[in-house]
């Protein structure tokens, strides 16, 4: 796992000014560095109508030290920074807090921004090298999270779609059902991309059963093609991780045309609720 951890901190992210393997002198040499961009896009649930992006930049030694500061822009003048974790955990999931970066006593931002270092045990050092693992900042206004990004991935798109009848055409009237997707494209070591992706529903009608799910191409006004089958075909496909590689042309109309989801159900085969990508 480490292997990805250097990849993503030596080539991907960034260009460092410190070689990766040898800081220059006799003490503990840097093992990856790097800088992780934050953004309220990432966060789950989402964070309307804010602006803030940041920079989580790391440097770790082989002495399991870990530096580390974090650059938050565009900061709400009625918010206030709190703390800062890394958490395990996949691009479309809230995880768990592993290791602490901010705690707000022993570490507090200053504004916008902070600098601070911690000695990691050999199990953290895993984690932030390995899998599925994210750094999240809190705020006064955003106890659960303001800003996120992924330390393991580079996400290049990030979406929350709220799934509602109301939004099937023609509009579905007599139903509570409603639902949620949580869509991140991620460019994949060899330079293309793939849809990470988590579909829930929530209030389903006990007799109803959601039968497979959709990105089609449409505005809010239509009801379009097919461009991604997301394999919901059953109720054990809800509420999980997946996956699927992206051809380049359908990656370029996620990035560019109007889209939305449908999610199809035995009682309505036509489309139980919809949300709009773009």
């Amino acid at each position: 796992m480490r292997k990805v951890f250097l990849l993503l901190f030596c080539t991907a992210l960034i260009s460092i000014t410190t070689n990766c393997n040898n800081n220059g002198d006799s003490g503990p040499s840097i093992i990856g560095a790097g800088n992780i961009k934050l953004n309220t896009k990432n966060v789950i649930p989402s964070v309307e109508n804010r602006n803030e992006t940041g920079v989580l930049e790391l440097i770790l030694y082989s002495d399991n030290y870990l530096e580390f500061s974090i650059v938050i822009d565009n900061l709400s003048s009625s918010d206030q920074l709190t703390e800062a974790y890394i958490y395990t955990g996949d691009p479309v999931s809230i995880g768990t807090p592993a290791i602490t970066l901010v705690d707000g006593t022993s570490t507090i931002f200053q504004n916008n921004k902070v600098t601070g270092g911690r000695q990691l045990t050999d199990a953290e050092v895993a984690i932030i090298t390995g899998d599925n693992v994210y750094v999240n900042v809190h705020s006064a206004e955003k106890p659960e999270g303001l800003v996120r990004g992924q330390i393991d991935k580079i996400i290049e798109q990030a979406y929350n779609v709220t799934l509602s009848p109301q939004n099937i055409i023609p509009e579905i009237t007599d139903r509570e059902d409603h639902g949620m997707a949580i869509l991140r494209v991620v460019k994949n070591e060899n330079g293309t991309s793939k849809l990470i992706y988590n579909v829930t529903v929530e209030n389903l009608k006990p007799t109803d059963a959601i039968t497979n799910g959709y990105i089609r191409i449409g505005n809010t006004t239509q009801n379009g093609n097919i461009l991604v089958d997301l394999d919901l075909t059953d109720a054990s496909q809800l509420g999980s991780t997946k996956e699927l590689d992206l051809e380049p042309s359908v990656n370029t109309k996620l990035k560019n045309d109007a889209l939305y989801i449908n999610l199809h159900s035995t009682d309505y085969e036509d489309g139980l609720m919809r949300g709009q990508i773009r």
